[in-house]
């Protein structure tokens, strides 16, 4: 839209034009199924084997430990609640800042008979890594943890935590949704069993999840059906979605060294122009360690009615959040905040401004003139 600064790029991106036209020519011309046995067919399939060895370089994996299925949501159900084919009796693991589609997670494992523990963070929104060894049990089947925060951006030590679980006998599943695109995630290296990203967080289509399903893991289906994606998620492809998919993970990759270089300037200009709201004490940080991951700031203003403040800002053009996209609009504190232990004034007044390709050092500056007069 003209005259409107988006800064909610944690919440989705938008759609690229290269991606859009691939996904255009691919509505076009791959008619057939990718599980038929024709020529369409065929053509079809060669399709979403190019996606997935586009998305396996994104993550440094092999193309056929890659799964697709409807978004970053699925893709964590499934990794977790999948770990094993009876949660009778089993314990998992899982952090107190995780997303809803893994936190919430916790009420399926107990429905189904088993038990889950959390691991607490610090104040700096951090996993208390030190807590992970004497929460694992011998009927422990998984620990979760993401690899960035949505909310704060906070970067999660994922690849200690692999190794305790590993030497535990114990599966470990990172969130790499926020992550995916931005970071350089290599999956041998994090050493992780499974991971989780979605397409719409690095400029493809809302609806396309990816799933990196590690060796000697075996996996349970949630989804019985067909058996596509070799009966780990039945349903037939998406396979327009799935183009899009590999081509933003293809471009993403290409340019993740310079972009990210050009966010950090950008959160560095951000971090200027509130500095003088901080020192004020209109605004104080939650993002403790902004340039490492430079996508995200959240920060609380303390002497505001953050909702009505919300509404002013998108009347003027500005698009914010409060925090998760998925849980905007529902009168409820942030767990991720609740969990950094932070006072109540901070959890309501909390606004997450996040960067992204389209965004420039104009608007970065507009909008803070814009907030600042908001709050004198």
């Amino acid at each position: 839209m003209e005259n409107r600064t988006y800064l909610d790029y944690s919440a989705t991106t938008p759609i690229r034009k290269e991606v859009a036209a691939a996904m255009l020519q691919s509505m076009e011309e791959l008619i057939g199924n990718p599980s038929s046995l024709h020529s369409e067919g065929r053509i079809a399939k060669r399709a979403l084997q190019k996606a997935r060895e586009q998305v396996a370089k994104l993550l440094g994996c092999e193309a056929h430990q890659l799964f697709f299925c409807s978004g970053g949501t699925e893709a964590n159900n499934l990794a977790v609640l999948g770990a094993c084919s009876s949660w009778q009796g089993k314990h998992a693991i899982l952090s107190t800042i995780e997303h809803p589609s893994v936190r919430d997670l916790a009420t399926e494992i107990k429905r189904l008979g088993g038990e889950v523990d959390f691991l607490s963070v610090n104040e700096q929104g951090i996993v208390e890594l030190e807590k992970l060894a004497t929460l694992i049990k011998k009927n422990t089947v998984i620990v979760s943890v993401m690899l960035v925060n949505n909310e704060t951006g906070c970067i999660q030590p994922v690849e200690a935590i692999a190794k305790i679980a590993k030497q535990a006998g114990v599966l470990c599943h990172s969130d790499g949704v926020q992550a995916a695109g931005k970071l350089s995630i290599n999956v041998q290296e994090l050493a992780v069993d499974l991971l989780s990203i979605s397409s719409h967080k690095f400029y493809g289509p809302k609806g396309v999840g990816v799933l990196y399903v590690g060796p000697n893991v075996v996996l349970q289906p949630r989804q019985i059906g067909g058996g596509q994606e070799r009966r780990v998620r039945s349903g037939t492809e998406n396979l327009v979605g799935i183009v899009g998919c590999g081509v933003a993970a293809e471009l993403a990759e290409q340019e993740m060294v310079l972009e990210k270089k050009r966010i950090t300037s950008l959160q560095q200009l951000l971090q200027q122009n509130l500095q003088a709201l901080i020192v004020d004490g209109k605004i104080q940080l939650n993002s403790t360690d902004v340039q490492a991951f430079p996508w995200i700031c959240s920060f609380s203003v303390l002497a505001e009615d953050n909702g009505l403040l919300l509404r002013k800002l998108d009347m003027l053009g500005f698009a914010v959040s409060s925090g998760s996209a998925c849980s905007e609009g529902e009168a409820k504190n942030s767990h991720v905040l609740v969990a950094m232990r932070k006072k109540q004034k901070e959890i309501e007044g909390v606004i997450r401004v996040s960067l992204g390709k389209y965004l420039t050092a104009g608007q970065i500056i507009t909008f803070c003139q814009t907030l600042r007069g908001l709050l004198q």
